[in-house]
């Protein structure tokens, strides 16, 4: 019985030294992905204006492309194609092209969003 106990110790403290060897495997992976180029601030706006004439406004912590006053169903909110949650990256591939993406730098901050570029190496 003693034997079985040394080995499951073993065996338990050998599953521990490869979760963690894998852990810092992962861990260098991601420290070693490559910067990304700050490409600037999302026009929400212009997104807005140009996807269907509204504007971008912060309704909670969400940005949303809302109806210009004048716009059939606009006070109502009936017209469903307003109010729906801005693409981030949408907006930053309209804005700065394919290669753009959106991150933020504090996701419960809906003000810090940023477009990049992580296919060209910062200088």
């Amino acid at each position: 019985m003693n034997l079985q106990i040394k080995r499951t110790v073993i065996l338990f403290s050998s599953l521990l030294f490869i979760a963690s060897v894998q852990q810092v495997a992962f861990a260098a992976k991601k420290a070693a992905k490559k910067p990304c180029t700050d490409l600037g601030a999302i026009d929400l706006n212009s997104y807005c204006q140009k996807k269907m004439g509204g504007k971008a406004e912060l309704k909670g912590k969400s940005w949303k492309c809302v109806a210009p006053k004048e716009a059939k169903g606009a006070a109502g909110g009936v017209n469903t194609k307003y109010n729906t949650d801005i693409s981030m990256n949408d907006a930053c591939i309209q804005q700065y092209g394919a290669k753009a993406k959106a991150e933020s730098a504090n996701p419960k901050d809906p003000n810090t969003w940023r477009c990049v570029d992580c296919s060209v190496v910062p200088k």
